[in-house]
């Protein structure tokens, strides 16, 4: 419901005295009493005009059969604008990821950086490794992203200067040969690298790769269809990055139609993906991503091609910890020396990717990392959700938020099991916006509404442009959380819909109206 503060008609009366005595107006107390009512009933009225602006959304045909919930709080004056709704369950979408990088930035601070080392036992003589190269994870989601800056063709991702950077650095120690094998350490997160609760429609798919120890170029993989020469199913002219056992089963028709709608399918370390959809005849070229599904053993794979192609030998064979501990094989514990650091771009610059594309590897990677500091009864080095969910209902609840307001599958909110109520996201933003020393960084990380990121449509040609905002949809959900701006005041907004019935434009459309008409509607606010 919508509430007038108690304390509303005492803070009138005292603004009517203070604000006499400011202008030096020695005003009567029947002149005072007299001008109280009308302040009173314009505040009335403008507390009116908010919940009738939520009641003609909430009663509007496209929500009739669903949820909807609000909450507007004036961070300014730490006090409440308006809710409904606040304290039911919602799934949230990406809009998750506010509390995952909040939580992330408070934890780990925002010069944090991920590493991967690369490393190796046994000796080096007259050039020759005799021993295996490792190259051991740290979780970082960002290596060889295409989302970090860089030149070069996309399709070589821009970022493969760490590659370059360990081959140069085998080159300046002598070594030319390598008897041995290359292997991936991933050992830092669990085989856990999905979330059970994520739907099957989103597995294989390039937003719903899942989150290793060793991560590279975003996990995706890119196919390239024709449907030029075959008239019935497209061919696959392209796939990179390369990898050879990866095998493709094509379900693809081609039908005369103007656009394409193209599905990939499949589970981690699977080599199959299956191709369903439909194509328009006559096209050239057709892109279509998917995950990469063991990016551990493709790394090291990767790596040992390129090692040929600089005229490194390399007379063992590429492996993963997870693979050689599947084969009954164990990594020998004898002393590695390392070779190379390469390190990620600072949590501050993975914040802002993070929020402003809506990366899903980046905030599952983020929460499994804030889960290595779990102190629960097993103490492993082994991270997962469940550790990271752990970590960080913890660390709100100890911020005196409602840890009973979340249920947690994973960091992104591809999950539709994650629920969260708008009221414990509205005390996230608050908590970050004035008690956070990393305020600054995580005001910035979310896009501008209107302007870029995902939010580059909603909002657009109102007076609420330019609002930061984090933007979460999948089907028949729709969500915004963020920071608005208006008339020198601060104001945290979350809003979320769920199963309405309409198209994601239109609900887009109408949330925004709905906002536009709120803060219009605060119109000339009572002033303390």
């Amino acid at each position: 419901m919508i509430v007038v503060k108690n304390v509303l008609r005492r803070r009138i009366f005292i603004f009517v005295f203070r604000f006499s005595e400011k202008l030096g107006l020695h005003l009567t107390m029947k002149i005072r009493f007299a001008i109280f009512p009308l302040l009173v009933l314009c505040a009335t009225v403008s507390v009116a005009q908010t919940k009738s602006v939520i009641d003609a959304f909430v009663q509007a045909s496209f929500m009739k059969n669903g949820q909807f919930g609000i909450v507007v709080d004036n961070i300014t004056e730490n006090k409440s604008f308006c809710s409904y709704n606040a304290d039911k369950l919602f799934t949230p979408a990406s809009v998750m990821k506010t509390v995952t990088t909040a939580t992330a930035l408070q934890l780990l601070g925002d010069d944090f950086q991920f590493e991967t080392v690369l490393e190796y036992d046994g000796q080096v003589t007259d050039g020759v490794l005799s021993g295996n190269l490792y190259i051991r994870g740290g979780g970082d989601p960002t290596l060889g992203s295409s989302y970090l800056p860089g030149d070069g063709d996309a399709r070589t991702y821009r970022r493969e200067q760490f590659i370059e950077d360990w081959i140069n650095v085998l080159k300046s120690n002598g070594i030319t040969a390598i008897k041995g094998n290359i292997v991936s350490d991933e050992r830092i997160f669990d085989d856990g690298n999905i979330s059970l609760k994520w739907l099957g429609e989103d597995l294989g798919t390039y937003y719903g790769a899942g989150s290793f120890g060793i991560n590279v170029f975003d996990n995706v993989t890119k196919l390239v269809l024709s449907t030029e020469h075959n008239p019935d199913v497209p061919e696959i002219t392209d796939c990179y990055p390369y990898q050879p056992s990866l095998k493709f089963r094509n379900f693809i028709r081609v039908v005369p139609q103007a656009s394409d709608s193209l599905y990939i399918v499949g589970l981690p370390f699977s080599s199959e993906r299956y191709l369903f959809g439909k194509v328009p005849p006559g096209k050239k070229s057709i892109s279509l991503e998917g995950d990469i599904p063991d990016p551990a053993l493709f790394l090291a794979e990767y790596f040992t091609r390129k090692l040929e192609g600089a005229g490194i030998i390399v007379t063992g064979k590429a492996a993963s910890y997870r693979l050689l501990k599947e084969e009954g094989k164990q990594l020998p514990a004898g002393k590695r020396i390392p070779l190379a650091v390469s390190r990620s771009p600072k949590l501050k610059e993975i914040v802002r990717i993070t929020n402003y594309v809506s990366h899903n590897l980046y905030a599952d990677a983020l929460l499994k990392t804030i889960g290595l500091k779990y102190e629960g009864v097993d103490k492993k080095e082994l991270s997962s959700f469940d550790r990271g969910i752990r970590v960080l209902l913890d660390y709100w609840k100890q911020q005196g938020l409602d840890n009973d307001a979340l249920v947690l599958y994973d960091g992104s909110g591809l999950s539709v099991s994650d629920k969260l109520t708008p009221r414990f996201i509205a005390d996230v933003l608050a908590f970050m916006a004035t008690r956070s020393p990393h305020a600054d960084v995580f005001y910035k990380s979310l896009p501008m509404a209107g302007m870029e990121g995902s939010v580059r449509y909603f909002l657009k040609e109102t007076s609420l442009q330019g609002s930061r905002m984090k933007s979460g949809s999948m089907s028949y959900v729709r969500s915004y959380a963020g920071y608005v701006e208006w008339r020198g005041m601060k104001y945290a907004v979350v809003v979320a819909a769920n199963n309405y019935k309409c198209s994601g434009t239109e609900i887009r459309r109408q949330i925004g109206k709905l906002l536009v008409r709120l803060f219009e509607s605060a119109g000339n606010k009572v002033p303390e």
